[in-house]
This record gives structure tokens, C-alpha cells and sequence, in this order.
């Protein structure tokens, strides 16, 4: 959370800051100021807060409070050398699941500047398990369904040809993380398949599918990803043809990422290793860091409706985002000789 993005504040004012990203910081931040954020906590848990503080003094004391002024969690800012030399001090804090109003309190401040809050779970999500039976889909192009030999019988989708696909709506993702997607497949020959969310707005990669020796040799090939906690329109698609697919399993890992760590696409080179946006949510401007020159590359914003909001080739190592209305974005970065690499953002009021 950007310092100055605050919903109320009393008494603090903002400033430039040579931080690195640039943008402003909240500055004048002394005994009794206080900002208040509007969040949304997907799950509930504890969580390490990140405050990145500076003072020239030092002595200055900073809660998080929620809204019935419960101190959840201080850390204490000593002098850091300088008005604009800044440190990240980090305190644990437990969170409800929901929308809430936390309140960035000076209980005590002969002077201290923020630039930004940021939060990331400790908690280990729970492992959760979901199989969708391949022929449940909701939608789909160029598929049959037939009657399978395969374990649990029932039926399994068959006649797959090289660009056919099959859509399942409201999969539900319950926190941000890695999984496992597990597909039940038989192909006497072998061949390739590949996942997406939200109709290709989000690639999760290809997989291979080994030569089963028959339609109804039955083997289960597997993947992991990274997903941001949401509910999405899952699509499985042939990249190739000659396949029959029985049913899907989606697993979660025992470890979460940090929400404002979203997925890249496969074989997407050190771009898809290193790229980092923030800040996650953004006010005004959205940052883009990597390993690899940005400069040249493509860019599209998608909205959660998937539809490009804006698009262009990147001039500079940020974006600005001030013109789009709040929720949640998706950003698709092209460099040349790569491919597309994704990251999810949301856009603060």
C-alpha cells in the first residue's frame, strides 16, 4: 500500500521521495497523525507487515490499529540517517479474512516519513483438493464424450483435434500460491495440451502427454503454477490432437506467495523469472522491474471482463494507471524473442 493512497489521514502531509520507484511518500508524520486503508484480506491469518519508514531524528513509534483501535502490531523507527535514507522494519500482525480499515498510527513521532506498507502471509494454507470431471465443462469447441474403461468409469471426452477446447466456469482458487493440475490422459501416440484462466487472459503453460500405447490406456501427467486467490473460468486446449481426457485435479501447495506475486507464463526466460510490479495495489503509477531490459516491449492491461484497457510499447520502466477505475487488473508484457509474460495488479481508488 502506497503511504499516501490512505482513505483519511489526519495531520500528515506528502512529499517527493528518491525511494526507489519514485512517486511520494508521506512526510510531517508525528505524535497523534494517523492514516487510515481500506483492504480486503482474502484469507485470514498472520501476516508480516513491511514498513518502509525514514527519519532523521529517530524515536518515532508507528501502530497498526484496526478499526475498533485494537493495536495489532509497532514497530519502532530509529534515525536512519537522513529524511529520504530508507529502511523496510517489519512487524507480525494476525488479520481477519474481509474488508476492513486498518489505521497507520504515530504513538509517538518527533518526525518520520512512510513510503509504503506492504503485507505477506505466514500462514501456510491449508492442501485442498478439487477433480472436475473432463466432460463437465461449460462451454466448449470440437469435443465428443464417450464411454471410458478407466478407473470410477463414466465418460471421458474423446475426438480431441489440434485447437479444440473445453472450459469449466467458477473454479475457485481459495488462496495465492502454488498448485498442482493433475490431467487424466490416454493418446496411443502422444501429444501436447495447454492451460489458461479467464479465456487465455492468463497462460498457465503447456504440458506433454506421453504415448500411452491406447485411447483407453489411461496415464496422469501433471503440472505446477502459480495462482493469485480468485474465482476464474478454467480452459484446458489442444495444442495438438490425437488424445482422450478423462478428468482434471487441482491441488494446492503447502506454501503461499505473497498476493502481489502473480503467475508467468512457461518458458517465458529470465523475464518471466524476475519481473516484479508495485506497487500491488496502485494509486497513480505501477512499476515494472526485472532482470532484462523493459524498453521496447509490448504491453497489455486487461480488465477483469477481458477486455484490453490499455496497450502500448513501453517507453519507460512504469505505467501510468491513474486513469483506470478501481479492481482488479491483468498486465500481458511481450518482450522481443520471449514469450508473454502475466501479472496480476489492483488499482486502489
Amino acid at each position: 500500500m502506497e503511504a499516501e493512497s490512505s482513505s483519511a489521514q489526519s495531520g500528515t502531509q506528502t512529499e517527493t521521495t528518491t525511494d526507489t520507484g519514485g512517486g511520494l511518500n508521506v512526510a510531517w508524520y508525528e505524535t497523534g497523525d494517523w492514516l487510515d486503508y481500506s483492504v480486503n484480506v482474502a484469507t485470514a491469518g498472520s501476516y508480516t507487515v513491511g514498513f518502509r519508514v525514514s527519519s532523521a531524528y529517530g524515536g518515532a513509534t508507528l501502530q497498526l490499529r484496526n478499526s475498533a483501535g485494537t493495536v495489532l502490531g509497532s514497530v519502532n523507527v530509529g534515525n536512519t540517517g537522513g529524511w529520504q535514507n530508507w529502511q523496510t522494519i517489519n512487524a507480525t500482525v494476525t488479520l481477519p479474512a474481509g474488508r476492513q480499515t486498518l489505521r497507520l498510527f504515530a504513538s509517538a513521532s518527533t518526525g518520520c516519513n512512510v513510503n509504503w506498507l506492504s503485507f505477506a502471509s505466514t500462514t501456510p494454507p491449508p492442501t485442498s483438493s478439487t477433480t472436475i470431471q473432463a466432460e463437465a465443462f461449460t462451454s466448449m469447441q470440437g469435443v465428443q464424450t464417450e464411454t471410458t474403461t478407466d478407473t470410477g468409469g463414466g465418460q471421458n471426452v474423446g475426438f480431441i483435434d489440434a485447437t479444440d477446447w473445453m472450459a469449466y466456469a467458477n473454479i475457485n482458487f481459495p488462496t495465492s500460491g502454488t498448485y498442482t493440475i493433475e490431467y487424466r490422459v490416454a493418446s496411443p501416440s502422444g501429444s501436447t495440451l495447454s492451460s489458461d484462466l479467464n479465456a487465455g487472459s492468463i497462460q498457465l503453460g503447456n504440458v506433454t502427454i506421453p504415448a500411452t500405447g491406447g485411447w483407453q490406456n489411461w496415464t496422469t501427467v501433471r503440472q505446477t503454477v502459480n495462482v493469485n486467490a480468485g474465482t476464474y473460468s478454467f480452459g484446458v486446449y489442444a495444442q495438438a490432437g490425437g488424445w482422450n481426457f478423462n478428468w482434471l485435479r487441482i491441488t494446492k501447495g503447502t506454501a503461499a506467495r505473497p498476493a502481489e506475486t502473480t503467475l508467468a507464463t512457461a518458458d517465458a526466460g529470465s523475464l518471466g523469472r524476475s519481473l516484479e510490479v508495485y506497487p500491488n495495489p496502485a494509486a497513480h503509477v505501477l512499476h515494472l522491474r526485472a532482470e532484462t531490459s523493459l524498453a521496447g516491449s509490448r504491453y497489455q492491461i486487461i480488465d477483469a471482463t477481458g477486455r484490453t484497457v490499455l496497450s502500448g510499447q513501453l517507453q519507460a520502466t512504469d505505467l501510468d494507471v491513474s486513469a483506470l477505475k478501481a479492481g482488479v487488473y491483468t498486465l500481458r508484457l511481450t518482450a522481443e524473442d520471449q514469450a508473454s509474460v502475466v501479472r496480476r495488479f489492483i488499482k486502489a481508488q
